[in-house]
């Protein structure tokens, strides 16, 4: 059993980087072929994409009547997402972030956290809280799509004035880009699964109770897809496709999986003390925390990093300590 487990962990590992290259690659071309900012494809066609493990864990633990598994495992994600995924990104290759996400994304993401902590100090994140955080998450889709339709005016006036022709919008060049993101997506959210699969059972092995893995496990694990997707384009020098993937999915987080959850429960997601106490502001200061680090040069430095990997860290110590 521990030798299959160890093969479906490193099978899911080997699986998500194979995944990650291939969506990366595509959705470069496919904003290259739109001629729209990679940052604005990671703010949501890889965001969206990536959340869906965090989305399917939280719709089922409303359909089994579990709603506070969704609250801990969106909270959870959005906090690995920050000093996790950020952080091993900008260690793996500074991150460079366009202004456009500092003057609105950003902001709007805080300003949801705060919003988040606003429907929960009451205990409980009420059906018609999470009908206003889905409004919320379409409304936020439609500015990026307006958004979206500008960039590509000002891509096209751009090439008059410079006579260089546009990219190929061949058929065949989208259908292919379409196909290596797709696959790529299906490669990642099944690493993604292998993995935790994998750890789960090295983890039982080994006697880690079942607190543990669910504060180490099942909150990376579901974040495994952004990590992936995140650090293969840090690499590829697409620092702003990270940058953007991590807001993107963060909001889709707050908006989307919590709004959905919420709105599917009958009762509600209740709120236990301790995330309302712990975990929910610390999400909300490392959000806030960002502001500076990525206000700083508009970008984010190796040594930023590693701060926000030692912060995480330190938190996963003190969410152990506060459990047992």
């Amino acid at each position: 059993m521990t030798a299959l487990s160890l093969l479906s962990l490193l099978g899911g590992f080997a699986l998500l980087a194979l995944g990650a290259e291939l969506l990366v690659r595509g959705a470069v071309s496919l904003a290259a072929l739109a001629r729209v900012p990679p940052a604005l494809v990671g703010l949501t066609l890889v965001a969206f994409g990536t959340s869906v493990p965090e989305l399917a864990v939280c719709l089922d633990a409303a359909a089994r009547g579990e709603p506070g598994i969704a609250l801990g495992n969106v909270v959870g994600s959005n906090i690995c997402n920050v000093l996790l995924i950020l952080g091993a990104s900008a260690l793996s290759a500074p991150l460079w972030v366009p202004e456009a996400l500092i003057r609105f994304d950003l902001p709007l993401l805080c300003g949801v956290s705060v919003a988040t902590l606003f429907c929960a100090i009451d205990g409980s994140v009420s059906r018609i809280q999470g009908a206003c955080l889905l409004l919320g998450l379409i409304g936020w889709c439609a500015f990026e799509l307006v958004g979206a339709q500008s960039g590509r005016v000002i891509a096209r006036r751009t090439e008059q004035i410079r006579r260089k022709p546009a990219p190929s919008a061949a058929p065949r060049a989208i259908l292919l880009a379409l196909g290596a993101a797709a696959i790529g997506l299906l490669g990642v959210l099944g690493g993604a699964s292998l993995s935790v699969s994998g750890a789960t059972s090295v983890a039982r092995a080994f006697g880690l109770s079942d607190t543990v893995i669910g504060l180490t496990i099942l909150s990376i694990g579901t974040a495994l897809p952004e990590l992936a997707t995140s650090i293969a384009a840090a690499l590829r020098g697409q620092g702003e496709l990270a940058v953007g993937n991590v807001i993107g999915s963060n909001l889709f987080n707050l908006l989307g999986v919590l709004g959905a959850a919420a709105v599917g429960s009958r009762a509600g997601i209740p709120v236990p003390h301790g995330a309302l106490i712990f975990d929910i502001p610390v999400m909300l200061v490392s959000t806030l925390f960002c502001i500076p680090i990525l206000r700083s040069e508009r970008t984010v430095s190796r040594a930023e990093g590693a701060a926000l990997l030692v912060s995480y860290a330190a938190y996963l110590a003190l969410r152990f300590q506060s459990a047992t």
